[in-house]
């Protein structure tokens, strides 16, 4: 799926336009996926333990939450993101620091990770706020190198964006340990670089090192070998550190051409680990089979697809660079937990947008989905579709 238009040059930098009628597409597919992950939520209810009724009350919940991010989002003018950014940035950077406080009243740990803070009975994963916060950043940042003609300067560019990127890496993948997020968030920054116009050596550089990187974490940290040692051997281990990847290809086995219908699912009686969560795309394929997970992918793919053309289309640089870095922070996810269910990937954690249950990821995607919302009011494709529309009405013109 190519971005297009990534030699950027000066064309765009200043563009503003009168704003137009959005993308409602984008609105009609978001809000789809979310109805039919709350009715596959619903489902799942009568064969897991009573502990799903309050998560049902929490995805209802955060979806309830996401809506009025993403219905702020839309209203917000671009402007708005760059005015918060100190905000944005201030507050990420304190969210992540709390979660180095052992109390077990601040931050959740899991599995000796401390991903989630705990605030009067609320958690949120301040990863996600990150993400967002990384986005309009480089946004911000890149729109201003290359206005200056500075994005083939190292010192300028290359080197800030890089010890950025490294201090991210220490606390997101080595203190928090969560090398799935780290590496959204790489490909969030690779993806918007790459737009910007940065030179492709210093691409391939930045790349290069990312990749040593993450050799390093892996060779160590035993848990990350571990799940790279069985991504390449399942079987090794079936019913030990296999037997999550074991279970969810058996979810997606059982469901063959048309599934085993809704409600109907096996694996969710527990034996698919994290089946409400990381795991939602193997019950989905058990239940609705191959037929309706083409459909079902074939909706994230259309999704995709209209924010990739609002890149295309988007009147000037900051407005491309940030819907660039959403459109890289959702098909990352959609990606990465998709590939570890098939066994394409190692299991990262990282959830599927809008099925997966998850309070902060589903807030977190939808405010973006929100700005994408927004911004596509000022695309040319907007333009576009509306004079083409106009003639089809006005066939005389």
């Amino acid at each position: 799926m190519s971005l297009h238009g990534r030699k950027l040059g000066t064309r765009g930098l200043h563009v503003t336009r009168r704003a137009h009628r959005p993308d409602y597409s984008l609105m009609i597919v978001v809000y789809g996926l979310l109805f039919w992950g709350m009715i596959m939520m619903f489902s799942m209810n009568s064969v897991l333990t009573r502990a799903v009724d309050i998560s049902m009350g929490k995805q209802a919940l955060a979806i309830l939450i996401g809506t009025g991010a993403f219905l702020a989002a839309s209203r917000l003018p671009a402007t708005f993101w760059k005015k918060v950014l100190p905000l944005l940035l201030g507050v990420s950077v304190i969210a992540t620091l709390l979660l180095l406080i052992p109390s077990e009243f601040i931050a959740d740990e899991a599995n000796g990770a401390r991903r989630w803070l705990n605030i009067a009975g609320v958690s949120f994963q301040p990863s996600e706020l990150v993400k967002l916060t990384l986005v309009i950043y480089l946004a911000v940042f890149l729109t201003s190198r290359v206005r200056s003609n500075l994005m083939a300067n190292r010192r300028a560019t290359l080197i800030p964006v890089f010890i950025i990127l490294t201090i991210v890496s220490i606390f997101v993948a080595g203190l928090q340990r969560d090398l799935g997020t780290m590496m959204v968030i790489a490909a969030i920054t690779l993806v918007m670089l790459y737009i910007a116009g940065l030179p492709k050596k210093d691409l391939a550089m930045i790349l290069g090192v990312g990749m040593a990187g993450v050799l390093l974490m892996v060779a160590i940290a035993p848990y990350r070998f571990t799940r790279v040692s069985t991504f390449l051997s399942p079987e090794a281990d079936p019913t030990g550190s296999g037997y999550h990847i074991q279970q969810s290809l058996i979810a997606i086995g059982s469901g063959g051409v048309s599934g085993v219908g809704v409600g109907k699912s096996v694996q969710a009686f527990g034996y698919l680990p994290e089946a409400a969560n990381d795991s939602i795309f193997a019950i989905h394929a058990e239940t609705i089979g191959f037929i309706g997970i083409v459909l079902l992918v074939s909706a994230f793919m259309y999704l995709l697809r209209r924010i990739q053309l609002h890149i295309t289309a988007a009147p000037n640089t900051y407005h491309r660079l940030v819907i660039a870095g959403i459109f890289t922070w959702v098909m990352s996810h959609i990606v990465i937990n998709i590939g570890a269910m098939l066994g394409l990937m190692p299991l990262t954690g990282i959830t599927l947008p809008f099925l997966s249950y998850g309070g902060s990821s589903m807030v977190f995607i939808m405010l973006a989905m929100g700005i994408v919302f927004q911004l596509s009011r000022y695309s040319e494709l907007g333009i576009i579709n509306t004079k083409a529309n106009y003639r089809v009405n006005n066939p005389r013109l």
